[in-house]
Order: structure tokens, then sequence, then C-alpha cells
């Protein structure tokens, strides 16, 4: 069966978080929360962790975000991207650990002033009650594709004991290739066990068609080794870039200290590719489980004048997945649309403001630039209503869980 396709338009998702704010993202539940059983929250620390509350993420008022107690909560499993990281400390390295920084807008985007910057996706979730976030983390074969052991089937193992620990479903929230590894993950279960152990997938930014640019790139390089003059660079370049893959795929070590660079050669920046046979491979998300894509595109040229907006001339969708790619499969998916370079009041008036506010550095809010764009791969976890998109789905199904729990008692 083909899974309905609904897309909610940024320009009215912005509108909401607008409304609504991030100050409204965690309203207290009317009910306790019910267990059959005393849940050991660490019990599957070898698959799964907790990540600690960080003192530099607050509650809108400042305040600091308090301890949950585990007993009848849902758990919320966070999956890293392609050679990502997802540890969850002060530094914010972890790319859910990044502060929620900017808002699309459905025209350039705004970057949050200061003193509105409170808190990481993650931190947001901790204030969810009934949540207990939980991070999965394969970086330490981050180059590898989802079939390696230590993703796919250790992502399975994960969510297996988590729900044989709660007594119910959890919530994942992917990022890029972790849309890809969960995938795996339920491959890895029958339909039932698969809908036991998840109810929820949102997926941000996911590769389910591949990555154009990853595919464009490797047949480039590919192509250009055969051609005149620039053949034998180019194959001496290949030779280079193939070695750094080989030992990011086998030492988890890079050779130029870009991951992306020193992997992109390898076994998952190869797999990565549209066309690409493991990509083909790979389970669908069974029935049942409700999924929610989250999606950037990057608008540039354009015409938007009394009323009416053209098609833009260039369309880049996050910079490495397409909005095609990005919202294949979901049963919904909301587009953040940030536009540049269109001829309109709204753009001169951005401009006007860039320059106008330019003195005050980031005391105030002001209109984002394509270099600091919502909009892309990974600002979608820095952005506002991506974030409230995340929160709201792991608060309806924490609700809705506690309110089954208290109805079987």
């Amino acid at each position: 069966m083909k899974r309905r396709f609904a897309i909610s338009k940024a320009l009215l998702a912005a509108a909401a978080a607008g409304a609504v704010g991030l100050a409204g993202m965690a309203p207290a539940l009317a009910a306790e929360l019910p267990s059959k059983k005393a849940v050991d929250a660490d019990a599957c620390a070898q698959f799964v962790q907790r990540p600690q509350i960080l003192k530099s993420d607050t509650r809108p008022d400042g305040t600091p975000i308090p301890e949950q107690d585990p007993q009848g909560a849902t758990p919320v499993v966070f999956v890293h991207g392609w050679v990502s990281k997802i540890a969850h400390d002060e530094g914010r390295e972890g790319y859910f650990s990044h502060y929620v920084a900017s808002r699309a807008n459905g025209h350039a985007g705004t970057l949050l002033a200061k003193g509105d910057i409170h808190s990481s996706m993650i931190g947001l979730v901790q204030q969810v009650p009934g949540a207990q976030p939980y991070t999965f983390d394969y970086s330490q074969v981050g180059s590898h594709w989802v079939t390696d052991p230590q993703i796919g089937a250790k992502l399975a193992n994960g969510l297996s004991c988590l729900a044989k620990q709660y007594g119910k479903p959890a919530v994942v929230v992917t990022h890029s290739m972790g849309g890809l590894a969960i995938r795996e993950a339920l491959g890895k279960m029958d339909p039932t066990a698969a809908q036991e152990a998840v109810s929820d997938v949102v997926a941000i930014a996911p590769p389910n068609k591949g990555s154009d640019i990853a595919g464009t790139l490797n047949e480039t390089i590919e192509g250009a080794s055969d051609a005149p003059l620039i053949g034998l660079p180019v194959r001496l370049a290949d030779r280079i870039l193939k070695g750094c893959a080989a030992k990011m795929d086998e030492k988890n070590e890079g050779c130029i200290g870009v991951p992306v660079v020193d992997a992109f050669r390898g076994w998952g920046g190869q797999a990565l590719r549209p066309d690409s046979p493991e990509l083909a491979a790979l389970p669908q998300i069974p029935q049942g489980i409700h999924v929610t894509n989250l999606a950037g595109d990057i608008q540039i040229g354009g015409l938007s004048l009394f009323g009416k907006t053209t098609k833009p001339v260039v369309s880049l969708g996050d910079t490495l997945v397409t909005t095609e790619s990005a919202t294949a499969g979901a049963d919904e998916a909301q587009v953040q649309t940030c536009r540049y370079a269109f001829v309109s009041t709204w753009g001169a008036k951005e401009d006007f403001d860039r320059l106008k506010l330019l003195s005050k550095g980031d005391s105030v809010e002001r209109p984002a630039t394509i270099f600091d764009t919502p909009c892309a791969h990974e600002a979608l976890l820095r952005e506002v209503n991506t974030n409230e998109a995340v929160v709201k789905v792991v608060r309806e199904r924490a609700a809705q869980q506690v309110q089954e729990a208290a109805g079987e008692q």
C-alpha cells in the first residue's frame, strides 16, 4: 500500500509557531503516569543511552529542566546520521544538542535573538511530561551502511529491549541516514514485533531516495577519470579519496579531516547514491507505524509581487537531500521553505533589516542569509518549526499512551 502523503507548507507552520511559540511545547498532562512494573531506565544501556540534562538547556523561563520519573514514560530514541555525532554534553557537538536558534518563514527565515535561545532538541523533549529520551550512537562505524550489525541490528535490539522494559512502543526521531537505519532495524523484526517496538518515526531530512549530491559527485569523478588532460590528476585524487574512505571504514579515522570528504567514496557514501543496490534493497517502514517526515527546501531566484509567487529558478532541497527524497514514504510531511534572491517587497525589506540591525549583533532577531539558512540539512535540527513538529508527536503519543494505560487498570 502506498502511504498517504500530505505536505504542510512552511509559511503556515511558521504562523502557528509565532502564535504558540516554544513556550507552549510541553503542557502538563492531566493524569499521573501509571505503571504496571518498575522500569529500569538503564537496562538497555548496551544499545541506547539516556542523555544527561544539560545545565545550559533550560525551560523558556530560564529555569532548569527537571529530571523525570521513567515509570510509565514513553521512550523517545534519537538516531543520528552518516558520519555524525550524537554525544549530548556542554560541548554541543552532537547534532541533536545544538541550540534551537532559527525559524523558517517562507522567506529568508530568521535567526533568533540570543535571549530567545534556551534549549536543544533533546532538551525540549526532556521537558515533555511522560517522555524519556534515549540516544542511539553508531558513530564508531558512522561511515558504514545501515546493514552493518552495529547499526541496523543493534538499533533493533535496543528498540526491542525498550519495548520489553517499558511495555509500550517508542517514538524514534532520526536525522539524515538515521531515517534509513530505522528502516533497516524495523526490517529485522516481524510486523507485529515492529509495531510493539515503535509507534512513530519522525524522520528529519531522510535520504529515502538517496542523495543526489552523493550521486553527482561520484559520477563526476568517475566520468572525469577518462577525460583527456584532466583524467590522470582526477584518477590520482580519486585514489587518495578511496584510501581515505577505506581508512574511515576500517578504523573510523580520516586523513583530510572533513568526515564527509573522507568517507564519501566508501561504503556508506556509495550506498547513498540514488541508484545504489543497497538503497533499493532497504525495507520500508511497516504499515501501522506512523511516519512524519520533516524536510527543507532552499529556493533561489524568482518573483513574488502583487500576491503572486513564481516558481524558483533553482530548488536545492536542503542542499544534500532533495525535497522529494526527504518526503518519500511519509504518512505526513512538513517542508520548511527558505527563499533567496527573489524580486519581492519582503526581500527588499529583509535586505534593509539586515543592514539596520547589523550593529546589534545577536541581541535581536534578524533575517537569515543563504549562508546561515534555517532550511539546510543540518540546520533543520536547530529550526523552530521542525522542533515543534518533533515535540508535538512526542507529546501527543506520550499523552495517548498514558490514557491507554490508565484505561487498562
